[in-house]
């Protein structure tokens, strides 16, 4: 089944009145990287981060010494009819059993997989919370971050929990239409002014040409100078690079060791004879596609934009490839809206199961509210501009 689109929430229709949902039977079985996941997928819609390719690169790679088990929860009616499922694991952190969804830093949303939206809107939210709640292992906490409102046009139950508080970080999604020449309309003048200007400075340089591979030895190569960038732009910053580290490099690398022949993952660069300029990297199911990482090499190369004409490539080759759908993923940075990318928010809920795990929750959960109050957002960005303005000279 292919994954579908997350995009604007919509509201959860309300069951009619007068009848009577149908029972609800939950169960839990192990999960593992040799688990039927097709079978387990399929009736449900999902994000990417729930299909079958990402699931079990993750389950063969991610797990580490903290992650004690993995779980498949699925939630149906009597009938059998699938309304719910989530992949759930178990892991230690203060003391603390905690479930969550399979992330680990590389998942950036993490919904539930749900049924058709007629038979979730049969059931009411504190029913479908209820059965869930009754077939979770022991565990101190239920941990469900960055959620969006709906997956496709299901709206997600589980976003709209009484504890849900929205998250720091939202996604931003560009729904393309049928012809591409539409799409660049959508863009600001001096955004298609400054594509073509830096597009025709680019192909002039020695070599100049625009790649999207199908190789998966050179898509392995261009992983590691996705590495060399992002390491040498993240340490300038102060910061450590990680995603060069176990479990994170053996993850992408397997993902698209059987990605890549599938059309799973696509990457794109910029390429000045043999030099990478600036590469690319999604992830993709049917008419979506997610945009995870891109990075370009700076100095003499940065008046032509490479990190912008790369991901324009990409955009271009996968619309005519079919995708509709293209999401930039979490964080809010200027470029993603200079592709016309609207924001979509993700909310995070945290369900105490046991008394010792209600003081941190409790106080995380007023924490992120005060956070997500729009006069400390406003403060917030108060305080980006003020560090990020030149100093005053006399």
């Amino acid at each position: 089944m292919q994954a579908q689109a997350i995009g604007k929430a919509k509201p959860l229709l309300a069951p009619e009145i007068g009848t009577e949902a149908p029972a609800l039977a939950a169960t839990l079985a192990p999960l593992c990287p040799a688990s039927d996941l097709q079978t387990l997928v399929a009736p449900y819609s999902h994000s990417v981060f729930q299909s079958p390719h990402w699931l079990e690169t993750w389950l063969r790679t991610m797990p580490s010494q903290a992650v004690e088990k993995a779980y498949w929860l699925d939630l149906r009616e009597a009938g059998g009819e699938p309304v719910l499922a989530l992949p759930l694991i178990l892991r230690r952190e203060g003391g603390l059993a905690i479930l969550s969804t399979p992330d680990l830093g590389v998942s950036d949303y993490n919904p539930p997989l749900l049924g058709r939206a007629d038979i979730l809107a049969a059931h009411d939210r504190e029913d479908l919370w209820s059965a869930l709640r009754s077939a979770l292992p022991p565990a101190d906490l239920l941990r469900l971050k960055r959620m969006p409102l709906h997956v496709g046009d299901v709206p997600n139950p589980l976003a709209q929990h009484s504890l849900a508080v929205c998250a720091r970080t939202s996604g931003w999604v560009v729904r393309l239409p049928e012809r591409w020449e539409d799409y660049i309309a959508t863009l600001t003048p001096k955004m298609r002014e400054k594509l073509g200007k830096c597009r025709r400075r680019f192909l002039r340089q020695p070599g100049a040409r625009f790649v999207v591979t199908e190789d998966v030895e050179q898509a392995l190569g261009w992983l590691d100078r996705f590495d060399d960038l992002q390491r040498q732009r993240i340490e300038d910053k102060g910061a450590a690079y990680i995603l060069d580290r176990e479990p994170y490099a053996s993850f992408y690398r397997m993902l698209t060791r059987s990605g890549l022949p599938k059309k799973r993952i696509a990457m794109a660069a910029l390429m000045a004879g043999e030099e990478v300029v600036a590469v690319n990297f999604a992830v993709r199911e049917g008419s979506t596609a997610i945009y995870l990482r891109v990075a370009n090499q700076f100095g003499p190369w940065a008046p032509m934009a490479p990190g912008l004409l790369v991901t324009e490539h990409l955009m271009q080759h996968l619309h005519a490839d079919g995708v509709r759908v293209f999401d930039f993923a979490m964080g809010d940075y200027a470029y993603k809206r200079r592709f016309s990318a609207e924001r979509m928010p993700l909310v995070s809920v945290e369900v105490a199961l046991t008394a010792r795990a209600m003081p941190g929750a409790a106080a995380r959960y007023l924490y992120r509210r005060l956070a997500a109050a729009p006069q400390m957002q406003g403060l917030r960005e108060w305080w980006r501009n003020r560090r990020s303005a030149p100093p005053h000279t006399d």
